[in-house]
């Protein structure tokens, strides 16, 4: 099902029994669920299983008000398929959101619902301007800035608009700006990451071991910062000695050509050994992986 049908259907109040939704942006989902909760007058309450919606206690001496309920990763519905066919018996005159955290396409359970899972994508950069500037005057530049450091996440986008409106509301790119600088909204660690290898092969030491850390605190493995600086230094070597070989596109070329000639082949060379070295180490359990990276 497309996001598009289920907005049409709120809009409409016109609600199927029950989805199954699905995708990175949970904050899309939250606000899903409050304006499906808006637009029938169905209080939101979140339950561990679809047995708990469907065994829930009733007395006749009250009237029963239907409800909006939230099932969080049920995996017992997801591998009961006898239960699949009972489920629009067993809802009645509720509505049910399954809401699972990640999807694998081969499980037959989500090749049996493909019509009933919705799959909340990130959004386009110009629809989250659009929705920043609705609650914060920000400008295109900054707006880019916010969308990069949260890595387009609408929900995370949120809560540092908060933060920004809680510093001063009036202010806002000068705002956002120094709340960045301080770190007091985070930046994205993927992006420390590159910035990391980038000052590495920019032989920046003191920048480096700042960057470093950083990555460090994020949780970041240190497999993967191994990783990336073996590709840079590749992709820097090839593009040092002119390889003809080499099949690195425009790009990746153009990531790397500032640093030519911060380093010798030889000195490129040696890198790339010691940086099999440390994989090797770590996959044998011969080097930490907690101290792998200052190793190198």
């Amino acid at each position: 099902m497309e996001i598009n049908e289920v907005k049409q259907q709120i809009l409409n109040n016109n609600l199927d029994p029950w989805y199954i939704f699905y995708g990175e942006e949970n904050g899309v989902i939250r606000a899903y669920l409050d304006k499906m909760s808006e637009v029938t007058g169905r209080t939101i309450n979140f339950a561990d299983s679809i047995i708990d919606v469907v065994n829930k206690p009733t007395s006749k001496a009250f009237i029963t008000i239907p409800k909006l309920y939230v099932v969080m990763d049920d995996k017992e519905f997801q591998t009961n398929d006898k239960m699949w066919d009972k489920i629009d018996k067993a809802i009645k005159d509720d509505i049910v959101i399954f809401w699972y955290t990640s999807c694998d396409a081969r499980l037959k359970f989500w090749k049996n619902f493909k019509v009933r899972a919705v799959e909340f994508k990130r959004l386009d950069d110009r629809i989250l301007r659009k929705h920043i500037k609705l609650k914060l005057p920000l400008s295109d530049k900054a707006c880019d800035e916010l969308i990069d450091a949260t890595e387009g996440n609408w929900g995370r986008i949120q809560l540092e608009l908060d933060k920004v409106k809680s510093y001063d509301e009036q202010a806002g790119d000068k705002v956002l700006y120094k709340l960045l600088d301080d770190k007091t909204i985070q930046s994205n660690p993927h992006d420390a990451i590159f910035d990391f290898v980038d000052a590495v092969l920019a032989r920046d030491v003191d920048l480096a071991y700042e960057l470093l850390a950083e990555s460090e605190s994020s949780g970041e493995s240190n497999m993967v910062l191994i990783s990336v600086l073996y590709n840079k230094f590749r992709d820097l070597l090839q593009v040092q000695t002119g390889a003809k070989d080499s099949r690195l596109n425009g790009w990746q070329q153009k990531n790397v050509r500032d640093y030519i000639d911060n380093y010798s082949n030889g000195e490129l060379i040696h890198a790339l050994r010691i940086l099999r070295k440390c994989e090797f180490g770590i996959k044998t359990g011969r080097i930490s992986e907690n101290i792998v990276v200052h190793y190198f």
